[in-house]
C-alpha cells in the first residue's frame, strides 16, 4: 500500500507539473516555441500570390502530440484483448484526423496574414505577434483557422461529438497509462483551442469562438452525463467523466472565466489521476471493472475505499 500511495504522488505531481505547463508558459518561452508550439511556419507570398510554407520544424504541441499518440498505442493494447486493440485503432485513426485538421487549422492561419506583413517578416505565427497585430489578420480565414482547431484538437481533448475514441482507450489502458492521459494529454490538447480563443478575441469577435465553446462544451457535458448513468464498467465512468470536465472547460471560457478554468484544469488532472489509480488498484483487489461487483470495499480494504468515496465526492462538486 505504501508503493501505491508512493506511486499516487509521483503521478499526481507530475500532472500538475504537466498542466500548470501546458496552461501558463510565459511569454519568452512561447516566442522560442510559436503559435501553439507547433509549427513555427514562415508565410511567404510569391509574385503569383501564393503560399511558401517553410516548415522549420515541430515542437511541443506539434512533435510531442505525434510522439505521444503513437507512444500511446502499444500502452492502450498492453493487455492483448480484442478490446484492446478495437480502443486502440480507435485512437490512433481518430485522433490522427484530429491532428491533421489541427494542422489544416495552421494553415488558414497563415493564409490570415496579410501579404505585406507576410513578406516584411511583421507578423508571424507567434501568440504574440498574433495577438498585437490581430486587427490586420483576415476574418474569415481567421474563423476558418478556429473552427479547424476546435475539431482537431477537440477530437483529442475528447469534447463530444468527437470523442468516441476516449472511453475505449482510457478504460482498456493500464490504469497508470489512463491517469497520465486524463490527467495530462486533454489539458495540452485544449491549450491549442485556448490560444486559438485568445487570438480570435484579440481580433475583435470574441463572440464566434466563445459560442462554439459553448456549445461544444453544453453538448460534451450532457452526452457525457446520459452515458455516466447507466454506466457500469467503472473505468468507463471515469472516461466519461473526463469528457464532461473536458465540457466544463469549454464552457468555462466560453464564458469568458478563464482564471476559473485553469483551477478547475489543475483540480481535475489530480483527482481524476488518483482516481484512475483508485480504479487500477480496485481491479487488482477484485478482478472486475463491473461496480455491481466490488462489495464491501470499505470492510475489506477500508484505505482505497475512504480515498475513492471522498475523490469521486470532490470530482463532482
Amino acid at each position: 500500500m505504501a508503493d501505491c500511495n508512493a506511486a499516487a504522488l509521483g503521478t499526481g505531481a507530475v500532472l500538475l507539473a504537466a498542466t500548470i505547463n501546458a496552461m501558463g508558459e510565459d511569454a519568452s518561452l512561447m516566442q522560442r516555441r510559436g503559435f501553439f508550439g507547433v509549427l513555427q511556419v514562415e508565410n511567404r507570398r510569391e509574385s503569383d500570390g501564393r503560399f511558401r510554407l517553410l516548415l522549420h520544424g515541430t515542437t511541443l504541441h506539434g512533435k510531442q502530440f505525434l510522439d505521444d499518440s503513437l507512444a500511446d498505442v502499444p500502452l492502450i493494447y498492453y493487455h492483448r484483448h480484442h478490446r484492446s486493440l478495437e480502443a486502440t485503432w480507435k485512437y490512433l485513426l481518430i485522433c490522427s484526423v484530429g491532428l491533421a485538421l489541427a494542422m489544416i487549422g495552421n494553415f488558414a492561419l497563415a493564409a490570415s496574414i496579410p501579404q505585406s506583413d507576410a513578406e516584411s517578416g511583421r507578423i508571424n505565427l507567434l501568440l504574440t505577434d498574433l495577438t498585437s497585430n490581430a486587427s490586420r489578420l483576415n476574418p474569415t480565414w481567421l474563423q476558418i483557422a478556429f473552427v479547424f482547431f476546435l475539431v482537431g484538437y477537440g477530437t483529442k481533448m475528447g469534447l463530444a461529438p468527437l470523442h468516441t475514441w476516449l472511453p475505449d482507450a482510457h478504460s482498456e489502458a493500464p490504469s497508470l497509462v489512463s491517469a497520465l492521459m486524463s490527467g495530462s494529454l486533454l489539458n495540452c490538447a485544449f491549450l491549442g483551442i485556448l490560444r486559438g480563443h485568445q487570438v480570435c478575441s484579440a481580433a475583435g469577435f470574441p463572440a464566434f469562438s466563445s459560442e462554439l465553446l459553448l456549445t461544444f462544451g453544453l453538448f460534451s457535458m450532457f452526452v457525457a452525463a446520459m452515458f455516466i448513468l447507466g454506466q457500469t464498467d467503472f473505468k468507463r465512468m471515469l472516461a466519461y467523466s473526463s469528457v464532461e470536465h473536458m465540457g466544463i472547460l469549454a464552457l468555462a471560457v466560453g464564458c469568458g472565466a478563464t482564471f476559473g478554468m485553469g483551477l478547475h484544469a489543475i483540480g481535475h488532472s489530480l483527482v481524476k489521476g488518483s482516481l484512475f489509480l483508485t480504479s487500477g488498484l480496485l481491479l487488482a483487489a477484485y478482478q472486475t471493472k463491473k461496480a455491481t461487483r466490488v462489495h464491501g470495499l470499505l470492510a475489506d480494504h477500508p484505505v482505497i475505499g475512504d480515498r475513492k468515496s471522498t475523490r469521486l465526492n470532490s470530482s463532482h462538486r
